[in-house]
């Protein structure tokens, strides 16, 4: 019955060792390519006066802010209105009197969308060229007994806000006639199962999919697109969130990377690829899901998540 199979596998053995070499040097090359090549001056590169960073009121997207701001790019703050977006705002100010700095204090989370509508009237009479869309945060909780109204909140601060900030910023560049870029930050959680945060993974997942995608549109008109999937983060993304102490969120934040070394890593991938694995994590992970299939990790997960600690901790 399974002639065939057995056919097709003798055919190939031989060569599976060079085809599992093959894949993985096709994966690695760009991202060690793109890892040694200097930081773009993005101002320069797309003749741009304005950029756009959500979430730039701290961690990484404050990094981004400030190595735009450093290329001598006028910048839009797009945060909370909180006290740490107006602190920001203030330090960017003093630091670089020659700027124009505009912040938009807004809830990316309003499932109503009222953010869309701040963003619009606080970019309605520049052209901004250089978007990073970065803001997000992550619910550590169990699915069904986490609150309806919480994760679409997530959800709509994690993706859909991305969606129409990012059709805005495109639409604009494409009816001005403008070269720019749109840069998103995902995570390796985007690529593989996990319990406990599903939706802040499937919309890195979501997120990794739009970049490829619109990295194929944007060609035509001249705006690059690129998604830079981060490993941990040593940020504050994960401090007083329910779900924080857990054994797994602890050991993944011993090997995290600072958020300047991202946002170098960021600056340096724009246009250059469409998809940047940052961290050994992710790339490890990323080459060990060529081998192992999807459905027998899943069922691994399942099998073992009842013993661990984590499990038990989430559940009661």
């Amino acid at each position: 019955m399974f002639g065939w199979l057995i056919a097709i596998i003798d055919f190939f053995a031989p060569y599976l060792g060079w085809i599992f070499f093959i894949g993985i040097a096709m994966h690695l090359i760009p991202n060690v390519i793109v890892s040694l090549l200097p930081e773009q001056n993005l101002k320069q590169k797309y003749g741009a006066q304005w950029a756009f960073v959500s979430g730039a009121s701290s961690g990484l997207g404050k990094a981004l802010a400030e190595k735009l701001a450093k290329q001598g790019l006028n910048v839009v703050l797009c945060a909370l209105d909180d006290a740490l977006l107006e602190n920001t705002y203030k330090e960017f100010k003093k630091k670089y009197p020659k700027l124009e700095f505009r912040k938009v204090g807004c809830n990316l989370g309003d499932v109503n969308g009222s953010y869309l509508k701040a963003v619009k009237e606080a970019t309605a009479d520049i052209s901004v060229q250089i978007v990073f869309s970065n803001a997000g945060y992550i619910v550590i909780s169990l699915f069904p007994k986490t609150k309806l109204d919480r994760l679409m909140q997530n959800w709509t601060c994690n993706i859909t806000s991305h969606i129409e900030i990012t059709h805005y910023f495109f639409e604009k560049m494409v009816n001005e006639k403008k070269r720019g870029c749109i840069a998103y930050t995902s995570s390796n959680a985007g690529f593989w199962p996990s319990p406990s945060t599903a939706l802040y993974s499937a919309s890195k997942a979501a997120m990794i999919q739009i970049a490829e995608a619109l990295a194929i549109e944007g060609h035509e008109y001249g705006v690059d697109v690129t998604a830079l999937v981060a490993g941990p983060m040593a940020t504050n993304f994960v401090n007083n969130v329910e779900g924080s102490k857990l054994d797994a969120i602890k050991t993944f934040m011993k090997i995290a990377s600072t958020p300047e070394d991202v946002a170098s890593a960021f600056i340096k991938a724009v246009g250059r690829v469409a998809i940047r694995d940052h961290s050994v994590l992710t790339i490890i992970l990323r080459n060990v899901f060529k081998i192992l299939d999807f459905n027998i990790f899943v069922r691994i997960v399942a099998f073992a998540q009842p013993f661990t600690p984590d499990w038990k901790q989430l559940e009661h």
